[in-house]
């Protein structure tokens, strides 16, 4: 009898492995689009902080990210500089102290080089990478080829990895097969102690 439970683990790694394609997929797919489509420019910060995220109701265990806010002028353009957050998942921690030694990195009244999206007031500091984007999608690619790969195989054996039989059922035997098929104490003593007809 087969244990379903190692069935169930089988299809959630499998979901598992689809959903992580698919996020790295994305990811780098957005990643290639900000290296095509971000401005390099320089950004002044005017004010920095930390700000706490997603702290339990006792406001415990919290995470803390660096928040900066700039100021910076769009090319070709004449208007007031614009004024724009940076903050990012990417520098989320648990630790304040950390997040206070990230924001410390860039300091008020100081110029630093930063990317802009040219449509919207979306400013980072990390230069977005096609060569990292590019490896995303390549990974996602990996990961979603092997779960279909993985799920495919799942569905071609999964009567045998999540049906079960229960130890009463009779067990049939293909016409090639009929010699495994163990035998009975009466077509024992047949075989032993033939019965003459004659």
């Amino acid at each position: 009898m087969v244990d379903p439970f190692n069935c169930y683990c089988a299809v959630f790694a499998e979901l598992a492995l689809l959903v992580f394609a698919t996020i790295l997929t994305f990811s780098g797919i957005f990643e290639v689009h900000k290296s095509r489509t971000y401005i390099k420019n320089f950004c002044q910060v005017i004010q920095s902080d930390t700000e706490e995220l997603d702290c339990n109701d006792n406001g415990s265990d919290c995470d803390y990210r660096p928040v900066w806010t700039v100021m910076y002028d769009r090319p070709n353009d004449n208007d007031e500089p614009i004024q724009a957050v940076i903050n990012s998942s990417q520098l989320e921690t648990k630790s304040e102290a950390d997040a206070v030694k990230k924001q410390m990195e860039y300091k008020v009244d100081q110029i630093y080089t930063c990317y802009h999206n040219p449509h919207k007031h979306i400013v980072q500091w990390k230069q977005p990478s096609k060569l990292r984007g590019s490896l995303l999608i390549a990974g996602g690619g990996f990961c979603l080829l092997t779960a279909v790969i993985a799920v495919w195989v799942w569905l071609r054996n999964r009567g045998g990895c999540c049906s079960k039989r229960s130890d009463d059922d009779p067990v049939t035997f293909t016409a090639d097969e009929e010699w495994k098929r163990p035998l009975d104490t009466t077509e024992v003593n047949e075989r032993l102690n033939p019965v003459d007809n004659a």
